[in-house]
């Protein structure tokens, strides 16, 4: 099948900070890795903003298994995703394909170049798992509802 290009265009990656620690468990025996990580806490964070009429940043900070709870990999990381829009989109579907596909765009650049940055390290390469994204957004919007009391009032 012949692709229709999205109106939604990646100009940019760049990792803009990373981080990556390991560190052995206490003991091997009866051990297994994959298991290990899959009970990392995972910390997602994310801000969009408009640079221009048809620009957008995406920038996304995690902290994966922050302070080394666990045993394995702690990674910290954030990055940013420029993304161009083409006039052809009407402005209702603006914030939807921004939000949704330029987020999950960005988060699939960083998920790679994680992998890529632990494939050499001594549990292999690191996956970031499959986020809910509806999730995330409701939490980010409870997060901003939380902060703008607090914002007002230090400004008096």
């Amino acid at each position: 099948m012949i692709i229709k290009p999205s109106p939604l265009k990646l100009i940019q990656f760049f990792i803009t900070r990373i981080e990556v620690d390991f560190s052995d468990p206490e003991s091997y025996e009866d051990f297994v890795p994959e298991s290990e990580s899959e009970n990392y806490n995972i910390d997602v964070d994310f801000s969009i903003k408009q640079l221009a009429k048809d620009v957008f940043h995406v920038f996304v900070k995690t902290d994966i298994n922050k302070g080394g709870v666990l045993s394995g990999y702690e990674i910290s990381s954030e990055c940013l995703g420029i993304f161009h829009l083409s006039d052809e989109i009407p402005d209702e579907d603006i914030k939807k394909l921004i939000n949704t596909s330029a987020l999950v765009m960005t988060l699939n650049y960083l998920r790679a170049y994680i992998a890529n940055a632990t494939s050499s390290m001594p549990w292999g390469q690191y996956l970031l798992p499959s986020i809910d994204m509806q999730d995330l957004h409701s939490k980010k919007v409870q997060l901003i509802k939380e902060l703008k009391p607090k914002q007002k009032k230090k400004r008096k």
